[in-house]
């Protein structure tokens, strides 16, 4: 059985973009590993901010985007807390990035803190990536360390492709909501700081149907088609599955209620129980349902 590897974590720099290899990120819980039937749906959520506490102090971060690599599907990345994926052929690994509150984590002036990300692999990339103009001076330190100061206004404009891989989009993260800039270029005013990410990835290639192979398919009754159950040519299907997702959803937020901040733990519980309990109420009341017209049938 495939399973999917969790992971929330806080990016950090720790001196520089050339030093993302095993210093890029800090767990902030330790990794979960979910066991999820090949085929199945696999649910989680991100807290829009943290707070915890370790050796060096209490922390905050705010979350950033989900990146995952192994789905059904192909690679993706989203800024939705929500995740719903589907599991399919193999081990699936999902991880929740999250920024300092604050920022860049970066001394100094005004800037914009940006960095490079490759969706196929789900890291950061370590290459030069951007150029910037009208202070091209500026362009090694931006590669280096990740840090564009904005004593002026200047352009930062990404590659076309790092490795081979085509540039998708940049992602400025600012609230309330982040913003994507289609464009290679990303604008930064003068004063103003930010934290942009560009993001790159190779389309998912589509492969042409093999003459004389087709998919097999069959017949659903109409109920089937809404969720509610009914006939099919492969057999009956049971109008559970809505109710198991719901259910799903309630162990999840039961999950990521120790990860929001501690005020807000036992709100999060507490809807986290009352979401299991309707969804098993509703199983329950169609399992017991099913086995009435059996017996009326018999």
């Amino acid at each position: 059985m495939p399973t999917v590897h969790t992971r929330y974590v806080t990016y950090n720099r720790k001196g520089g973009r050339r030093l993302h290899a095993g210093t890029a990120t800090d767990d902030i819980v330790s990794p979960l590993s979910t066991a999820t039937p090949d085929g199945g749906m696999y649910q989680a959520w991100a807290s829009p901010s943290i707070t915890w506490s370790d050796m060096q102090g209490t922390h905050s971060a705010d979350f950033a985007f989900w990146a995952v690599v192994g789905a059904a599907g192909g690679a993706s990345v989203s800024t939705n807390q929500s995740l719903q994926i589907t599991v399919e052929g193999g081990d699936v690994q999902a991880v929740a990035w999250y920024l300092p509150t604050g920022g860049g984590n970066g001394p100094g002036g005004p800037a914009f803190y940006i960095d490079a990300f490759d969706v196929n692999e789900g890291r950061f990339f370590d290459e030069d990536f951007v150029t910037i103009s009208p202070d091209a001076s500026l362009s090694a330190n931006a590669n280096e360390t990740g840090v564009v100061p904005t004593g002026a206004a200047e352009d930062i404009q990404a590659v076309a492709a790092i490795e081979g891989v085509p540039f998708l989009d940049w992602t400025e993260f600012v609230q309330p909501k982040p913003q994507v800039i289609g464009g290679e270029d990303l604008h930064a005013a003068e004063g103003a700081t930010a934290v942009a990410f560009a993001f790159y990835q190779t389309p998912a290639s589509v492969v042409p149907r093999r003459p004389g192979h087709y998919e097999l398919g069959t017949w659903v009754s109409w109920g089937v088609t809404v969720d509610g159950g009914g006939p099919t040519g492969r057999g009956p299907v049971e109008p559970w599955n809505p109710y198991v997702l719901q259910l799903a959803a309630g162990l999840a937020l039961a999950d990521a209620a120790r990860l929001v901040a501690p005020e807000l733990q036992g709100a999060v519980s507490e809807l986290a129980a009352r979401q299991v309990t309707l969804a098993s109420e509703q199983i329950a009341g169609h399992i017991a349902g099913a086995e009435r017209a059996g017996a009326q049938e018999g």
